[in-house]
């Protein structure tokens, strides 16, 4: 995959709702970016987009509390990781278009706690895939050499 270089010229059909034609996954911010030009540029090419902060997140109960403000889930989650599996995989709630989690400081949670929930997200990803729901996509910071996929900002 070529990923366009943030300071050159504007590469053709690398704009906010192209990059929404991607599929549904775990995304690298390519470089630092405001958060509200990103914002702006993901709800005008139609997403549905919350902002999670992996700071506020030391425990699991943090993570459901988070998750469950951001996204308004409905009363009935369950508040364990096989709920939040279910709930993110479905978000019928939130209309039919795509969905952006905006992840401010991921790497600030602890190890065995982001671990477990990359696994929820990407199962939640994979069930909205089959089931040909619009995408979830979720964009954490820049890292050197992380594995996700880059997100061109």
């Amino acid at each position: 995959m070529t990923v366009p270089d943030p300071d050159g010229p504007p590469v053709p059909g690398s704009g906010p709702a192209s990059r929404l034609a991607r599929p549904g996954g775990r995304y690298r911010l390519a470089g630092p970016v405001g958060l509200g030009s990103l914002f702006t540029g993901l709800v005008g090419a139609g997403a549905r987009v919350a902002a999670l902060d992996g700071a506020a997140m030391g425990d699991r109960e943090a993570v459901f509390d988070w998750f469950a403000r951001a996204l308004e889930l409905p009363s009935w989650f369950g508040r364990n990781w096989d709920a939040l599996v279910d709930v993110l995989g479905d978000l019928s709630g939130l209309g039919d278009r795509p969905v952006a989690l905006v992840w401010r400081r991921f790497d600030a949670m602890p190890p065995a706690l982001a671990a477990t929930v990359s696994a929820v997200v990407d199962a939640a990803v994979e069930r909205r895939t089959a089931a040909g729901l619009p995408p979830l996509y979720v964009l954490l910071p820049p890292a050197p050499a992380a594995p996700e996929p880059i997100w061109p900002v």
